[in-house]
């Protein structure tokens, strides 16, 4: 049972990364790079976490 809760966790993280685009390795860079075109978008994704 552990083993199936696990893989449904690991499942929903890997679905809302890709939903909210931290898959992109283009906006990853985007958002790294602060001092050229920065991309704040990642930032409200990680601020929007649950607590």
């Amino acid at each position: 049972m552990t083993h199936i809760v696990a893989l449904l966790s690991g499942l929903i993280l890997g679905l809302g990364l890709i939903l909210a685009g931290m898959a992109n390795p283009q906006k990853v860079l985007a958002f790294l790079d602060i001092s050229g075109a920065w991309d704040p978008s990642l930032a409200l994704v990680m601020g929007a976490r649950l607590p």
